[in-house]
């Protein structure tokens, strides 16, 4: 009618209610934006309130080009976010490596102190290790790839000691640790990266 308002009820079931595309999830970034903005200024589609990507190592090397995060930096150039929780899957819907690259868990946003799930592309290995101001490989399998090939659904799983690098749902490495088992970051890393190395979808799930 003319001159009111017309209001479309909700029911008591919500049915008119918009669904969260994003519920299932601790943390998702499709890494959407403007080229060369560094993935610190950028906002995830989801993420626990407050939680921001942040430098931890190196500055300003992690940044969004063609929709995709990418590292071009020097040693230990790291980006991590609070999830809020510790047992975890950690997946990327896409990854291509370059020379050195890894999914980051359980870290402290403040410094080289975290376990990862790395693809070494110069060595031809999946390794999983963990960095306490050194570095400490636990354990790594024979995997050929080359630095500029794309790899879908590179999952890095943490769950109590339990951690494990998936590719396709395919367990490919795993190993027992209790390093850092209750730090909530998750992050990206790339060492010595020329570009080459992108990331895009990522999705944190609690375990």
């Amino acid at each position: 009618m003319r001159g009111h308002l017309m209001l479309i009820p909700t029911d008591p079931i919500g049915r008119n209610a918009v669904a969260d595309p994003y519920a299932a999830y601790l943390l998702y970034d499709l890494f959407t934006g403007i080229d060369a903005t560094h993935v610190h200024d950028h906002t995830p589609n989801k993420a626990p309130v407050g939680s921001v990507w942040a430098d931890v190592d190196g500055a300003n090397a992690w940044t969004i080009n063609s929709n995709k995060a990418t590292c071009s930096g020097g040693p230990d150039q790291s980006i991590e976010i609070d999830t809020g929780a510790a047992n975890l899957s950690i997946v990327l819907a896409s990854v291509v490596p370059g020379n050195y690259f890894a999914i980051l868990a359980r870290g402290d946003a403040t410094s080289l102190d975290y376990v990862m799930g790395q693809i070494q592309t110069a060595e031809n290995l999946l390794q999983i290790a963990y960095h306490d101001g050194s570095y400490h490989a636990l354990a790594n399998v024979a995997y050929v790839v080359d630095p500029t090939d794309t790899i879908s659904n590179f999952e890095f799983r943490v769950n109590g000691t339990a951690l494990e690098i998936r590719i396709d749902g395919v367990s490919k490495v795993s190993t027992i640790s209790s390093y850092n088992l209750t730090n909530t970051q998750v992050g990206l890393y790339g060492y010595n990266e020329s570009g080459v190395c992108t990331v895009d979808g990522l999705s944190v799930t609690a375990l």
